[in-house]
């Protein structure tokens, strides 16, 4: 599905993943030399087909694709930008930790990382046969990432383009190490990835590797500064398009100022994250559920210790 934002030559994509989120956004826009991307989708032929029908549908050419955008490493952002790139040789940009995590992730043996997640989940309290099922789940998403893609780096503060219109770059880590927002100013408009999102709150997760030491922290901090940015129309990488972003901004304060209350208060009862994590989420949880809901309780219980 393609969707004109206003009035402009910019146009939200929405790519299907396998996940309960259903799509993630694109967005893309045109000049003379070519056409621009924001992010990618995962790869597997749902997430293709619907790029193929995006792009005829516009009437674009795959050898015109000049550069890939992407705000951070998680599959569903970065897994078809490798698929993407040798279509059409695009040149991809994204912030130099989220590739260090990306290659870390999807690309190094899974006998360097994935014991050390085994046993991460496992001190969490989670039984070890959902450990088990939540390595499965992950080690899966490897293969929706594949091919890779060559990355140029960014830097924090830089000009870049997007079609006839410049694009600012800013790092805002909590979500992920360094997430990537890229700020329209001259249109007042925000491609904040998963960074802020209109209905849901961004995972905030610990994990044992890749993250930083207190990721709420850094994620409040960048919240905070995205307040002085101009922003009239924030564009997500799920969910709609919305404005008030001052206004979702605070919601999101309130919301983690809540969540740290009441994981104060079972952390006192001596319950461990994974007891604390069916204790706020229910106990249906999914494995894939289950892996974020544990990783960002302790990301909270850090919060509170610091």
């Amino acid at each position: 599905m393609v969707e004109q934002i206003l009035e402009t030559e910019i146009y939200r994509v929405k790519i299907p993943v396998p996940f309960p989120l259903k799509y993630i956004n694109c967005y893309l826009t045109f000049d003379e030399k070519g056409w621009y991307v924001i992010d990618t989708g995962i790869n597997y032929p749902e997430a293709q087909a619907a790029w193929e029908k995006a792009v005829t549908d516009l009437g674009f050419k795959w050898e015109n694709l000049k550069t890939i955008y992407l705000t951070h490493y998680h599959p569903d952002h970065y897994g078809l930008a490798g698929y993407l790139q040798q279509k059409s040789r695009a040149r991809v940009y994204m912030a130099p930790q989220e590739f260090t995590a990306a290659r870390g992730f999807f690309v190094k043996d899974p006998q360097e990382i994935y014991p050390k997640f085994a046993e991460f989940y496992l001190q969490a309290g989670v039984p070890e046969e959902k450990s088990r099922e939540i390595l499965f789940h992950t080690t899966r998403n490897r293969e929706m990432t594949s091919p890779h893609p060559e990355v140029t780096f960014l830097a924090p503060g830089q000009k870049v383009p997007f079609g006839k219109y410049q694009l600012t770059t800013y790092f805002h880590p909590g979500h992920s190490p360094s997430h990537l927002t890229l700020h329209l100013e001259e249109l007042g408009l925000l491609f904040s990835g998963d960074h802020l999102l209109e209905k849901i709150s961004s995972n905030i997760s610990y994990w044992p590797m890749y993250t930083g030491q207190n990721p709420l922290q850094d994620y409040l901090k960048s919240l905070e500064a995205l307040k002085n940015l101009k922003v009239d129309l924030v564009l997500p990488g799920h969910g709609n398009p919305f404005s008030n972003m001052l206004g979702r901004i605070d919601e999101l304060f309130a919301h983690h100022e809540e969540r740290l209350k009441e994981i104060k208060q079972l952390t006192s009862e001596g319950l461990n994250p994974y007891e604390i994590t069916l204790k706020i989420f229910g106990e249906n949880l999914t494995p894939h559920e289950l892996r974020f809901a544990v990783s960002e309780v302790i990301a909270h219980q850090i919060y509170l210790k610091s």
